[in-house]
């Protein structure tokens, strides 16, 4: 699974099975069998749990969707294929400069 849908899968878990709101709903009908409440009364509670959850994620797409557009974003700017010759070829240049650079500091270090 993809870390972006791992995020995603995790967060819609945390926001349909939220256990303070499942707990609720457990009661409600515990209460609703004992007849301590009307089924009308539960059905309000479970539409309010229902519309809870609705703004929760009403709420969490547009995170959700700013954070993977930036990732992506990212991703493409830093694309591995273009950037690893470029890399390599710095990373030869800089050991030749390195190189270059003992030479002259142990000549300068030799000569009096």
């Amino acid at each position: 699974m993809e870390p972006t849908n791992k995020v995603l899968y995790e967060n819609l878990e945390k926001i349909l099975f939220k256990e303070a709101r499942l707990i609720s709903l457990k009661e409600g009908i515990n209460k609703v069998a004992m007849g301590k409440i009307s089924v009308r009364d539960f059905k309000d509670q479970f539409f309010k749990a229902q519309m809870q959850i609705l703004k929760e994620l009403f709420e969490f797409f547009p995170f959700y969707n700013k954070g993977v557009n930036a990732t992506l974003a990212l991703n493409s700017f830093t694309d591995k294929k273009e950037t690893s010759p470029d890399l390599e070829e710095r990373n030869k240049f800089l050991k030749e400069i390195g190189i270059r650079i003992q030479r002259i500091y142990d000549k300068l270090k030799k000569s009096p």
